[in-house]
Parts: C-alpha cells; sequence; structure tokens
C-alpha cells in the first residue's frame, strides 16, 4: 500500500474519547520513523486518547492540549511536535520498547512527554529533542531500563545517545541504564534555547559520560553509578564518571521529574 497514514485522529469542535488496543500500524524493524504509522493530529482539550496496546510508529503533532496515554507500545518510532503554543495538556507514556530504529523518539518545538519505561535496543542512536526560538520551554522526563545502540560504521553521527538541538526547558533522564555500545555516552547538544539536562539515577554499564554542549545548556548530575567504567590505565573526568555536581540544597530541583 502506497498510502501516507495508516490511522488518522484529528482535532474538532467537539470532544471525543478514542481507545486504540491491539492497533498494529508501519514502523516496526523499518528504520523510516516519519512514515505511515498512527497519526494525531490537532488535538484539543477536550480530547482524550488512551493506548492500551499499539505496536509501530506514533506521530502527534499539535496535541499539546490534549490528554494523550500509552499504556504499552512498542517498535517503531515516536514523534511529537507542532508549532501551536497553548499546552496544558499532558502526553505521556508507560511502557515503551524500541528496537532496530534510527532514533527511538523525536520531541521537536521544544514539547513536552512523560515517559516512565522505555526500552531502546540495537538503535542507530537514542532520543532527538529539538526547539525553537519564541516557543515555550518544554518538560521531558524519560526513564527506563536500557539505552544500547548498533550504530552503522559509515554514520559517525550514529551512537549518540542524547541529541539536543536548539531545546529549550528541561530534560530530565534516569534512572536508565546506558549499556556497553559505544563506550562513550555522547550527549550532543547545540542551539541558543537554554536547556537544563538532568542525568540521575543513572547505571553506566562498561560506558563513560562525553557531553558536547554549549554555554546555553546546563548539566545536573546526581545519583548516577558505573559498573566496569574504563580500562585501568584509562584517566577519566568527574563528569565522564557522570560524578554528582548538585549539592544537597539544590535537590529539589529533581521534584518535576
Amino acid at each position: 500500500m502506497d498510502n501516507g497514514i495508516d490511522i488518522l485522529q484529528t482535532g474538532s469542535k467537539s470532544a471525543s474519547r478514542v481507545v486504540y488496543d491491539g492497533v498494529f500500524v508501519y514502523g516496526m524493524y523499518q528504520k523510516q520513523p516519519f512514515r505511515k504509522g498512527l497519526v494525531l493530529q490537532g488535538l484539543g482539550p477536550d480530547d482524550v486518547v488512551l493506548m492500551p496496546h499499539v505496536q509501530g510508529n506514533l506521530r502527534l503533532s499539535d496535541c499539546a492540549r490534549a490528554t494523550i496515554l500509552g499504556n504499552c507500545t512498542y517498535e517503531g518510532s515516536m514523534t511529537i511536535d507542532g508549532t501551536a503554543t497553548e499546552r496544558d495538556g499532558f502526553t505521556g507514556f508507560m511502557t515503551r520498547l524500541a528496537t532496530l530504529v534510527t532514533h527511538g523518539v523525536y520531541i521537536r518545538d521544544n514539547h513536552s512527554v512523560v515517559m516512565s519505561d522505555f526500552y531502546i535496543e540495537q538503535a542507530n542512536s537514542g532520543y532527538v529533542f529539538e526547539g525553537k526560538a519564541g516557543l515555550p520551554p518544554g518538560r521531558v522526563t524519560v526513564q527506563g531500563a536500557k539505552l544500547h545502540f548498533f550504530p552503522p560504521k559509515d554514520d559517525p553521527d550514529a551512537g549518540t545517545a542524547l541529541g539536543i538541538r536548539n531545546y529549550g526547558g528541561w530534560i530530565f533522564f534516569g534512572p536508565n541504564q546506558f549499556y556497553v555500545t559505544p563506550p562513550d555516552v555522547r550527549v550532543r547538544q547545540s542551539g541558543d534555547n537554554p536547556v537544563h539536562l538532568a542525568i540521575w539515577g543513572n547505571c553506566f554499564y562498561r560506558t563513560s559520560l562525553c557531553p558536547s554542549v554549549t554555554p546555553a545548556a546546563t548539566l545536573h548530575l546526581l545519583g548516577n553509578h558505573g559498573v566496569d567504567v574504563g580500562a585501568n590505565d584509562q584517566v577519566l573526568s568527574h563528569e565522564n564518571r557522570a560524578e554528582d555536581n548538585v549539592p544537597e540544597e539544590n535537590w529539589d530541583r529533581f521534584v518535576p521529574a
């Protein structure tokens, strides 16, 4: 089939409540995150979407006023975007799995999301966070069991755990596990939007933190733990080891997570 979307739900002036259970759309093992899938578009404050069981690409555009909850979703990639500035709804995902993807999720336009159990394995890279000037700052919370990559050798940018491109707001990452490959946990941030990145409660299993950020980014490290990190003769900085840099009197910064 050559259709561009498997399922499209759009907003209207009327209230709606839609449940997607046992729904299978395009995306599993395809590495084509912006093709087909389940698309939610322009949902408003009176729209509620529940996803007890959905497989495949999920694409949410200008739905930040709606209430959207994914109970169990897996495979394919997820994209959240849209430039509408009213964002008084909730978007959250409880359990989600993504394997053999370019990236597990693309958060664009400073959007917000809560993901409480997100497992990524055998991916090219992890997460993309993008923003634009003039949009409200966002807040992202990501927790999970493991983050693991098989980056293609011909792609020098692959294997990036967190790619932050002018995203503005807060990103809370953890608890989670950065697992084995690649050994350098790459965090790449660019742009002028102020962004706070909190990496907390993570296990670095045979990996070490390797951030590259601009002055617009503030890195908060708390409660991380390394297992078999670095060779015996390798010198790692406190930042590479993701050691605490947040004093106890400022731990309340993590309350929003």
